[in-house]
């Protein structure tokens, strides 16, 4: 079961380009015993206008993890690519949004939060705090 909640990015006005939903983070448990377990922030991003994201940081115990490496899918068409640091334009739409963490502690973690910086007609927009809802974990085979 998700909990299903939006979280409007700028100060409550709805008539901002961005909003922010099912933001969502799960553990990944390999199958194969010499790879790391990781955990997989998600979120869902709502555009009006055309956007790129310029990195997303996490933050977890007054520590910041800056991310440029992450992950798009369409949710209309479900054609995905990866982004690998660098800034990709990106058309309006809704599209879900992951990128990984290596410290498999912080799926316990009640602590963690993460910002997104996105680049919109040549500003740049930061979100608020956003905060991830776990919900399960994923063991390979």
């Amino acid at each position: 079961m998700m909990l299903l909640a939006a979280i409007f990015l700028f100060s409550g006005n709805s008539c901002e380009p961005f909003a922010i939903r099912n933001a969502t983070k799960s553990k990944h448990v390999p199958g194969l015993p010499n790879l790391k377990t990781y955990v997989v922030y998600s979120f869902e991003v709502e555009a009006l206008d055309s956007f790129a994201i310029q990195e997303i940081e996490l933050t977890h115990n007054n520590m910041i993890h800056t991310f440029l490496n992450y992950s798009v899918i369409n949710k209309n068409t479900q054609a995905g690519f990866g982004v690998h640091d660098s800034v990709m334009p990106i058309c309006k739409g809704t599209y879900q949004i992951s990128f990984r963490a290596t410290d498999s502690s912080l799926f316990e973690s009640q602590n963690d939060y993460f910002k997104v910086s996105f680049l919109h007609k040549n500003k740049k927009l930061k979100t608020k705090k956003i905060k991830a809802i776990p919900i399960g974990t994923v063991i390979g085979k």
